[in-house]
């Protein structure tokens, strides 16, 4: 008789999207998923012990440390930097990270995701997409054909990719943000809220707005 391996998983992070994270997990396990939700891990000492929906915040990357190899980790963090920085100390430790996709979002036509990455719900990936490692696509994200996204890049919900967009590295795109075909945001640039991507944004602006501008631009 063969028995399935339950796997532990633990979210890095006690925050908003920690919650959300450990709820796309959940949505995965009741599909079948063999993993087990351990709980939080989360480097601010206060929130050691708390309970979150049932769970406990078990401590920090100390508990990685101590059990090397068999925890997978799943980033519940929305920043960028930060996520990147939680990887390089516990990458050594980690049984791995993950791709988390929601059950219900369908996987189209040639369309990598990078390890660690989150695909929410509602979410739709059509073809020939290259998605980075741990990038968060949240809520009802559209990301059209031909797409590339870099790793730790966030879109937050409701964010739309026309054809042949490109995301750079840690690049943030704010709820309801767009981009026209084949315009390109640059390397850990910030796109606010509702803004409308019409030209290519270079590497470390904020840009607002519809059409977007860069926040040097608008202030003149």
């Amino acid at each position: 008789m063969t028995t399935n391996t339950i796997t532990p998983i633990v979210v890095y992070g006690a925050g908003g999207h920690a919650r959300e994270t450990a709820l796309l997990i959940d949505a995965m396990i009741d599909a079948g998923m063999p993993w087990s939700l351990r709980g939080y891990l989360s480097d601010d000492h206060s929130q050691h012990g708390r309970d979150i929906d049932g769970r406990a915040v078990l401590g920090d990357q100390s508990v990685l440390q101590q059990q090397p190899g068999e925890l997978l980790v799943a980033l519940g963090v929305g920043d960028g930097r930060s996520r990147q920085d939680i990887v390089a100390r516990t990458r050594a430790h980690a049984k791995g990270f993950p791709v988390l996709q929601h059950p219900a979002v369908p996987r189209f036509a040639r369309v990598r995701l990078g390890e660690g990455t989150q695909v929410h719900a509602g979410t739709i990936l059509t073809v020939d997409a290259e998605i980075g490692a741990f990038v968060i696509l949240n809520r009802h994200v559209d990301v059209s054909h031909d797409c590339t996204i870099g790793d730790y890049a966030t879109l937050a919900p409701g964010v739309s990719l026309a054809g042949n967009v490109h995301i750079g590295v840690g690049a943030e795109l704010g709820i309801r943000a767009s981009c026209i075909p084949a315009v390109r945001v640059g390397e850990w640039s910030r796109i606010g809220a509702g803004a409308v991507v019409v030209r290519d944004i270079p590497a470390g602006e904020t840009a607002v707005g519809v059409p977007a501008r860069v926040l040097s631009s608008v202030r003149r």
